[in-house]
């Protein structure tokens, strides 16, 4: 993890060329934070099953705009495959064996769900974390940074010319390098292929270091280092080879928070000064979102309108994502840690707003963000519970991020075939599986000192990445604003879980003793309400 970037092509097309609205809308969104109310989603349609599991026994707008075809679909058009098959039918002893096989699958991993466009294979009832997540984190592949003179949109709808951007020996994360990997997505998906998201470049970096690889991870961020805006920020994502278009001026508070984790870490890695410089001015740029009244980081500025046909680069968000501020926080706490002359925001004055104005006590979770009108209390996944308990734990609170990630179980868990999933928010109507924000929830359970649940939450994800290949896919199906394609953020995000399970030592979003506390005792189930007269802004885009 918010409106998510256009892709004009340079020159700015006229209005009868560019892409279909439907390609403009947020398709990766990966966050929490309050969506501006003119860029509401609509609900998604019948969206296809999950990959089936083991127990078959066997990121956003990644395109050069065009004419848009007859055919084309929106990205509402979700396609539903085909019908499930059964299960082979073999005969005489070798059909009995194979029987008696599927039945001892059956009983370890759930009921069959074949499909012909699916993974088959025996080994994913046994798929291991620690075999699968050094595999999806290999997965994971980048392209040399292309020196570029990238251009924005104007207010106007033409092209703006950016200064020249050149580095050498640089690289970037390809967020999405298999689009259509899963039939079913929208039209126009493929070309996500040679879009890189700035959340999912730090996320690759803070990988990278975890692993050792310093050499990797200062190749991505010294391409972030170019990317760097004038007033210290980054735009929201960018063309890897195939255009020049960097939406700079669409900037988040969740992706400068990121990008100043990763930089901070490497800092304190390698003692360099490589990216101080970088990092004061990330800082300054978070400094100055600073709402005076709540103490709460806004959102940033930037802003597509009408289905992505038009841009308002001048747009200042007046909305607070908790999510967002989660991010902040860490990235704060860090950045001070690592270069102690630097004038960054109190990380615990941060975490103090968002407890005074986003803490929900009937509820019993944080609410999605806050609006001037007052809290936008949806239940996200992230901002509600996974993302909340890491913070929590952090803050020396157990028993309050055992009790959130009880309450976002019982609001937002469920199944979808044979897996256990966790629902983005309980506004969304589909059964969508929101992997990336599901992983922080095994971080979690292993810093409370629940190692069984951490374990089996890890093992599953091996199992998902062993059905629907790596890098590990961003949902469990073609829902609105998470598509099943394989990606870089929920791949990174196990790794990462994985390696701290494992015995190492904790890394992302750190603490210094994970402290242990008892299983929660259920609860009585809550509803909170938004107070009079706010309106509850909508998921925005990633990061």
């Amino acid at each position: 993890m918010c409106p998510v970037d256009s892709l004009p092509a340079s020159p700015l097309p006229r209005a009868d060329q560019r892409p279909p609205p439907s390609l403009l809308r947020p398709l990766l969104s990966a966050t929490s934070a309050p969506l501006d109310a003119s860029r509401q989603p609509a609900s998604a349609e019948g969206a296809p099953k999950a990959p089936a599991t083991a127990s078959r026994c066997r990121r956003a707008h990644a395109h050069r705009p065009r004419q848009p075809a007859s055919g084309d679909a929106s990205i509402s058009d979700w396609q539903r495959r085909g019908p499930a098959e059964g299960l082979w039918a073999g005969r005489g002893w070798a059909g009995l064996l194979c029987s008696v096989a599927a039945l001892a699958c059956l009983t370890a991993c759930g009921a069959p769900q074949r499909d012909p466009t699916l993974p088959h294979g025996e080994r994913c009832c046994h798929a291991a974390s620690s075999v699968w997540a050094p595999k999806a984190s290999a997965s994971l592949t980048t392209a040399p940074f292309v020196d570029r003179t990238p251009y924005d949109v104007g207010a106007d709808g033409t092209a703006v010319a950016l200064p020249s951007l050149r580095c050498a020996d640089c690289a970037t994360a390809r967020s999405y390098p298999e689009p259509r990997r899963w039939p079913g997505g929208p039209a126009g998906i493929e070309r996500m292929a040679d879009r890189s998201f700035v959340y999912d470049n730090a996320l690759f970096a803070l990988l990278r270091l975890d692993e050792g690889d310093v050499s990797a991870a200062r190749q991505v961020l010294d391409a972030l280092a170019a990317l760097q805006t004038a007033d210290g920020a980054w735009g929201f994502s960018f063309a890897i080879t195939d255009d020049t278009f960097y939406n700079a001026s669409y900037q988040r508070t969740g992706v400068v928070a990121w990008v100043l984790l990763a930089m901070a870490r490497y800092e304190a890695n390698t003692a360099s000064g490589r990216f101080v410089a970088s990092m004061r001015r990330a800082g300054g740029w978070l400094r100055g979102q600073r709402d005076a009244r709540t103490g709460l980081l806004r959102g940033g500025r930037g802003r597509w309108l009408e289905d992505g046909a038009r841009f308002e680069p001048a747009h200042v968000v007046d909305w607070a994502s908790t999510e967002h501020n989660i991010d902040a926080y860490f990235a704060l706490r860090e950045a001070a840690k690592s270069d102690h002359a630097g004038d960054y925001l109190d990380a615990g004055a941060i975490a103090a707003a968002i407890e005074a104005h986003l803490w929900m006590p009937k509820a019993g979770v944080y609410a999605r963000g806050m609006r001037p009108a007052g809290v936008d209390a949806v239940v996200a996944l992230d901002a509600a519970g996974t993302w909340a308990a890491l913070f929590e734990l952090a803050r020396g609170r157990p028993e309050r991020a055992a009790a959130v990630l009880l309450r976002v179980d019982q609001l937002l868990g469920g199944k979808a075939g044979d897996w256990r999933i966790w629902r983005p928010g309980d506004e969304q109507q589909s059964h969508a599986w929101f992997v990336e924000a599901s992983v922080a929830r095994a971080l979690a359970l292993h810093r409370l000192g629940r190692a069984v649940e951490a374990q089996a939450d890890l093992d599953q994800l091996a199992r998902w990445a062993c059905a629907g290949g790596t890098p590990l896919l961003y949902s469990s199906a073609w829902a609105k604003d998470f598509p099943m394609t394989p990606a870089v953020a929920p791949t990174a995000w196990f790794a990462l879980v994985a390696r701290e399970v494992r015995g190492g030592a904790s890394w992302l979003w750190a603490v210094e003793a994970a402290p242990v506390v008892a299983e929660p005792k259920a609860s009585t189930r809550t509803t909170a309400t938004a107070p009079a007269g706010a309106t509850a802004p909508r998921r925005s885009p990633k990061r």
